[in-house]
Parts: C-alpha cells; sequence; structure tokens
C-alpha cells in the first residue's frame, strides 16, 4: 500500500504547541580587494575579480557582483569599459575574472585611502560549463572529490535573526498576500489523463476538473524534469536544473541497487524560506523518498515529520501559512482500488500485474501496456478522491477566498511512446507536459481569469516568482535572480505569445560499468523555444530491446521536433534543420551556468555493504521499482 497523506484539516485544527522558528542569518561573501589596482586608461582601474563567480561575459549569464566603496555601493553596474573610462564616477563592470572600475569622485584608489570590497549575496558558486556536445561525465571518486573541493567557499548562514534572512528584520507582505497559500502536487500525472473522460462522458477525475472551473487553467504548463527530485528542486528554487545542479541516476549497489541523488546545496534560498521570512508558518508532509531530512530539500519548512509521514501539529490557525502537499499519486507500480476498477469498469488484469516491479525491466506486448495503463487510470480516480477531500475541507473552511492553491504535477508518465515506461530517464512531452491550476483569492485582479484556460506556454518555476510579485512587489529582495518568471504578464494579457517562455529541462542517470568500480553519470537535456523542441544528450536502451540492460546508455542523442505540429514527437528534424538544431543547442549552452550542487560521494555508495544502508529507505525504494 502507499502512504496516504494527511488532511489538512488535521494540520489546521490539531491542538499542541507550536511556534515560528528562528532562521539564520544571510552570509554573503565578501572580500576586500587588495592594492596595487592596475591603472587601465580614464578614470578606469582593474583588479581581479574571484574567478568562480559568474560574470556578464558568461552568455546569457549576469553578474550579481556589489562594488563597495567604504561600505557604500557604487555604479552603475554592468557599465561599458568605454564608460568606466571616460565617465568613471563610481562606474564599473566584472567582466572575465576581472573588475573595471572607478572611483565615486574619479580620484585614484591606489592613493585615496578608501577601502574597496566586492561581495555576491549569498550565490556565490562555482563556475562550471558543461561541453554541449559531450553531456557524459565520468564519475570516478577522484573527479568527485576534486569538484566538491573546488567549490568557492561561502559563508554558512549562522545565528539568529527573528526570522528574517532578506534584510535583517521579518517583511511585511504586500495586501495581495494571501492568508494561505497551499501547493499540492500530484506525482506522474499526465495532462491527458487529468482530461480524460470515462466512456460515458464524464471526467475520469471530477475533482479535478470541478476545481478547472474555479481556477485558472495553464494548459501548456511544463515541469522541468521528469524525476520528482530534480522537478521539485526547480519548482523549490525557480531556477533551471541545469543551475541547482540536483539530479538523479539508478547506480546498482551490490547486492540490493540503489538510487543516487544529489542534494539541494542548503545555501540555496527556496521557496518556503521566502515565505517565512514574509511571515507564513510552512508546513509540509511530503510522501516521497526523493524529500528527506538532511538533502535540502525541507529547508524553510518550519513544521515537517517525516518518520511519522504526519506534519507536526499547529495549535491554532497561524495568521499566514504555506503548506506543501506532495502524494504519490500516479507513481508505478500501480495498484488502484477496487472502487476505482469498478468505477472503470475494467477487468481483472490478466497479461501482468501492474501492482509488481517485474514488468519495470523487461519488453512489454500491446495487451501488457493496455492494462498499465488502465490500471494507471485507476490510480488517477484514486487520486482525485483524495484530492476532492482536501478541496471539501477547504471550501467548507472559511479560508476558500482567501486562498491561493495550486494543483499541479511534478512530472508525467510514458508508457512506451518513446521506448521506454516510468519516467525518470527522458525528457519527452508526455513527461514534463504537466496539468497546473492555480485559484488566487477573490479579491485579486488575476481572480478574473478564473475558469479560463490560458494557451502560453508557462513552467513550474514561474510559481515562486509569481508569489514574490504578489507579495514583495519584485525580485529585488532576492539573493540572486530566479530563472522562472512571473505569471502575472500571461495573466493580464501583456505576454500574448503562446511561445515566448522557453523551456529547459534536465534528466540524468548512471550506470556501473563492468562491476562496481566504474559508475558514470548521463546526462539529458532539453530545450523548448518557439514551436522547436531539442533533445540533446545520451539516449537510454529502450526497455524493449531484450539484450539491453535497464537504464544503460545508449546512442548519442540529438533529435529537433516542432512540437506545434508534432506534439508527439515522432517526426525528427535534426537531419533536415541542422541549423535550427544548433541553435537551440547555443541557446541551451547559455543556461549551463550551474552552481556547483552539494554531492553524494558516490565511491562510499558503491562501496557500501547493503547492511549499511538505511533499511526503510530501501524498502521504499523497493516498493516504487527502484531496486529488484
Amino acid at each position: 500500500m502507499k502512504p496516504s497523506s494527511v488532511l489538512i484539516a488535521v494540520v489546521l485544527c490539531c491542538v499542541a504547541a507550536a511556534r515560528a522558528l528562528a532562521l539564520p542569518a544571510p552570509g554573503p561573501d565578501e572580500i576586500t580587494l587588495a592594492r596595487p589596482f592596475a591603472r587601465d586608461s580614464g578614470h578606469a582601474f582593474t583588479v581581479a575579480a574571484p574567478p568562480s563567480w559568474v560574470s556578464d561575459a558568461v552568455d546569457g549569464a549576469h553578474s550579481r557582483l556589489v562594488l563597495r566603496e567604504d561600505g557604500v555601493p557604487l555604479g552603475p553596474a554592468h557599465a561599458s569599459h568605454a564608460d568606466v573610462r571616460a565617465q568613471g564616477g563610481g562606474a564599473y563592470s566584472h567582466w572575465d575574472g576581472s573588475l573595471w572600475f572607478s572611483a565615486s569622485d574619479n580620484s585614484d584608489p591606489n592613493s585615496n585611502g578608501r577601502v574597496y570590497t566586492v561581495e555576491l549575496p549569498r550565490a556565490a558558486r562555482e563556475l562550471r560549463v558543461l561541453p554541449l556536445r559531450d553531456p557524459f561525465v565520468a564519475l570516478s571518486s577522484e573527479a568527485l572529490a576534486v569538484a566538491v573541493a573546488g567549490r568557492a567557499v561561502v559563508a554558512d548562514r549562522a545565528g539568529p535573526s527573528g526570522g528574517a534572512r532578506l534584510n535583517g528584520a521579518r517583511l511585511s507582505p504586500a495586501p495581495r498576500a494571501p492568508r494561505l497559500v497551499w501547493w499540492y502536487t500530484i506525482d506522474a500525472l499526465r495532462t491527458d489523463t487529468a482530461r480524460a473522460l470515462l466512456d460515458d462522458g464524464s471526467p475520469l477525475m471530477p475533482a479535478l476538473d470541478a476545481f478547472r472551473r474555479e481556477a485558472v487553467d495553464f494548459e501548456a504548463a511544463y515541469a522541468q524534469a521528469s524525476f520528482t527530485k530534480t522537478s521539485s528542486a526547480s519548482m523549490f528554487t525557480g531556477l533551471w536544473p541545469q543551475r541547482h545542479g540536483v539530479m538523479h541516476g539508478v547506480v546498482p549497489v551490490w547486492p540490493e541497487g540503489g538510487t543516487l541523488v544529489f542534494d539541494l546545496d542548503p545555501r540555496f534560498y527556496t521557496l518556503a524560506e521566502f515565505l517565512s521570512d514574509f511571515g507564513y508558518e510552512t508546513w509540509t508532509h511530503p510522501f516521497t523518498i526523493h524529500v528527506r531530512p538532511g538533502d535540502g530539500m525541507l529547508q524553510g519548512f518550519d513544521h515537517t515529520d517525516l518518520a511519522s509521514g504526519r506534519a507536526a501539529p499547529i495549535a491554532q490557525l497561524p495568521e499566514r501559512l504555506f503548506a506543501y502537499e506532495h502524494i504519490l499519486g500516479l507513481h508505478g507500480p500501480y495498484a488502484p482500488s477496487d472502487a476505482a476498477r469498478a468505477r472503470l469498469g475494467s477487468p481483472a488484469p490478466t497479461q501482468i500485474d501492474p501492482a509488481s516491479t517485474d514488468w519495470f525491466y523487461r519488453p512489454l506486448d500491446p495487451a501488457q501496456v493496455g492494462e498499465l495503463r488502465e490500471a494507471y487510470r485507476g490510480e488517477a480516480i484514486d487520486s482525485d478522491a483524495q484530492l476532492q477531500r482536501r478541496l471539501e475541507w477547504l471550501r467548507g473552511s472559511g479560508l476558500w477566498d482567501d486562498a491561493l492553491i495550486i494543483v499541479s504535477a511534478d512530472h508525467g508518465e510514458e508508457f512506451l511512446e518513446h521506448g521506454a515506461t516510468q519516467h525518470s530517464v527522458q525528457l519527452y512531452e508526455e513527461l514534463v507536459h504537466v496539468p497546473l491550476l492555480v485559484k488566487f483569492p477573490a479579491d485579486d485582479a488575476w481572480a478574473a481569469r478564473h475558469g479560463q484556460r490560458v494557451p502560453q506556454r508557462v513552467r513550474l518555476i514561474d510559481l515562486f516568482p509569481t508569489l514574490v510579485e504578489m507579495l514583495a512587489g519584485d525580485e529585488q529582495a532576492l539573493p540572486y535572480a530566479l530563472d522562472g518568471r512571473s505569471l502575472g504578464p500571461v495573466l493580464t494579457g501583456e505576454e500574448s505569445d503562446p511561445f515566448a517562455r522557453d523551456v529547459l529541462c534536465r534528466v540524468s542517470f548512471t550506470t556501473q560499468v563492468e562491476g562496481r568500480q566504474d559508475a558514470a553519470l548521463y546526462v539529458t537535456d532539453s530545450i523548448t523555444a518557439g514551436r522547436l523542441k531539442a533533445h540533446l544528450g545520451w539516449r537510454i536502451r529502450s526497455s524493449q530491446d531484450p539484450a539491453g540492460r535497464p537504464f544503460a546508455q545508449g546512442d548519442e542523442l540529438a533529435e529537433l521536433y516542432d512540437v506545434a505540429a508534432d506534439p508527439g514527437e515522432l517526426r525528427d528534424l535534426a537531419d533536415r534543420r541542422a541549423d535550427a538544431l544548433d541553435d537551440l543547442a547555443r541557446r541551451l549552452r547559455r543556461a549551463f551556468v550551474p552552481l556547483l550542487p552539494h554531492g553524494v560521494e558516490l565511491e562510499q555508495l558503491l562501496s557500501a555493504d547493503a547492511d549499511d544502508l538505511d533499511p526503510g529507505l530501501l524498502a521504499a525504494m523497493r516498493e516504487l521499482g527502484y531496486l529488484r
């Protein structure tokens, strides 16, 4: 049995002591620049900047370096070198490992007696641009140790700050701030399943269908990965997977097998931390093995108890609450209830056991795939019943009109459309095109769009900056720029182009070559821009190939599709549109400025004895099919 999630009613109505947690203060890197400064010409002087800090010279990147003179910020930043030389007045430019700058009064900074410092608020990381056509990364223990040791050192957050991270005092939310922000994620829910009808014309998921009429329906929404942890990291940070660095792979760990993940570096600033900074108590009980204490995914949440699967109770309804709930939903193996099967009118499976994990790793015939699909649809009915209970409570709680409610999936699911089943190792549309429904507070201007479909392409990373706009007005208070963009321009009609927003996705998987010492990480990226979508990286071996090992690497992948005309991605245009493929590859490369992740020691995972591994984690992984 899959664990079921707890009603939000339990969270809000349980009686117990609770108080907001004291939050640590930010720790920006600050460096005092050492004289002598080299004279360039005019008013410009140069000095080396920390080489690991991203500069304006990187395609698509934007330096966040701040230059101060005796503690006073100089500027404008990002000035042309010609302007620094000719006009000066504090203008500066961070370019390719060097800083071109001028004193505020155009004096000589070598002799004016002032102290010049630079800082990069909370986001300094190692710059690492992956080779475009060679995304293979060998993860020997030596290479990983060098990568982790080579990270830029960032001052840890330490010490209480009265619950504030952004500016030293808890911030007051704007009048638009909803009392309740509730995000409900249904694992592995495909978009076509969310809209499916039964034979009698009634919706497969009636609760979701009813909520759709009360919310804004973003019908072209995209996750940033087909694996829960990577997708969730993007949802929580508002960053592309290529930048937050959380990846996934299946690595055999003798004799059990295992899952290798890279944790979210705790120095990233998350949605839960942002909402906490604005006075929200934050709560979660995500029922997924990929969100666990110590992996960085829970930072910013005040109330969690994953050991029991229940959120720590809250004494009384807080002034503002953020609740994130993740249910396993339609994740395989598929074991729908008898009631769900009866509603479908489908007979018991005879060709395959959808509730087992045996079918994960062997070829399937059409009859078996049909039975898997039907069991998956039954899981959709059960997941919809869970959603119905939450929505009923919310409608009767008095919070409905003052709530921002998000219902989404973290990724989709595949049934051999492109040679595999389930998810986690490919990025085709059935895996990353996801449902997204958002209900705004009744008095919010964006609520005028309730009951309408929005055709513009949006991304799950856009939800964090949408809340930033609602609570703070803009992103200026954040420690670094997010990759997502607020949904506001789409909702107001300012952004009408359905293809205005690019979509970047990433998936990764690991293999073990000839024994236990030679693990390797394979990365595949996709980019959708305009009508076109490119897949670049590595093709997994089809599960339909009896000779192929599960999750083994195949050939190098370079595919191109017109997803506007070919949403099923059936007609590869790579050979005919090589110029377009190269253009998308260059655009994808501009996003390859990752902030190096907090790594898991691969050698430890490969050499671990089964007795040393967490039995609970192994049991959960086996239940979900990650172990055989």
